[in-house]
């Protein structure tokens, strides 16, 4: 995915604070039945131009690597400009992860399967972890939490859950995204990836180290039962 800059990651951390301290305002999501001419010319808008929420708990899949152990995480929402942006992190204030979801600035989000197969979806246009100097987290199963939440936004915004990303050769890798549930528009990839897990290899094939990927219907229950 495109990274963001620290000083982004900063700004919106902090935004995310700020907003955090106000009364949660309530929003209508657009309807199910979405007329499909309008969304061909126009991107859509909710009612309200921001409001922003903040999700306290503990999330399960949130673990410690060394310890084992689920941590207290908070999940707060940003709704600016047509997109959606998550901020994880601990009850402490150590920033987990990012996410930006976007409304379809361009009509009809089409993968060409079939005969005039149209898939209404949201794009998953950032998904950033925050790494230590060894290039890996203190904690796992913070992208999985965070796609999570994209598609439970998706279906609030009455995108029944549909996201799709463009996954470029950094990180995550498409392997992660491919075990989540998402697959490659492209069917050949599907078939390389299928074969580079089965057997393990040490080398991703170029070819599948970047494409665009969707997240099919049949997949999203099973996603968010994780």
């Amino acid at each position: 995915m495109c990274a963001i800059s620290i000083k982004k990651l900063e700004a919106c951390s902090n935004l995310l604070k700020q907003l955090g301290k106000r009364s949660i305002l309530e929003t209508k999501p657009n309807p199910g039945n979405i007329n499909i001419e309008s969304l061909r010319l126009t991107p859509l808008k909710r009612d309200v131009a921001e409001f922003s929420r903040k999700n306290l708990g503990t999330l399960p899949r949130i673990i410690d690597r060394t310890t084992g152990k689920t941590v207290p995480t908070e999940l707060g929402i940003i709704e600016r400009d047509n997109k959606i942006y998550f901020n994880l992190k601990t009850k402490n204030s150590e920033n987990l992860g990012y996410a930006t979801l976007e409304y379809p600035q361009r009509g009809l989000f089409k993968i060409p399967m079939g005969d005039d197969y149209i898939y209404n979806s949201m794009e998953l246009t950032t998904l950033e972890t925050i790494n230590k100097g060894n290039g890996l987290s203190p904690y796992k199963g913070i992208g999985t939490e965070l796609i999570k939440s994209a598609i439970k936004e998706s279906k609030k915004c009455g995108f029944n859950g549909r996201i799709h990303l463009m996954a470029y050769d950094a990180k995550p890798p498409t392997p992660f995204y491919y075990k989540c549930g998402l697959r490659f528009v492209d069917e050949n990839k599907n078939k390389l990836m299928e074969n580079f897990l089965k057997t393990k290899g040490a080398q991703l094939d170029e070819k599948i180290q970047q494409g665009l990927m969707y997240l099919p219907d049949e997949n999203i229950e099973k996603l968010l039962s994780l």
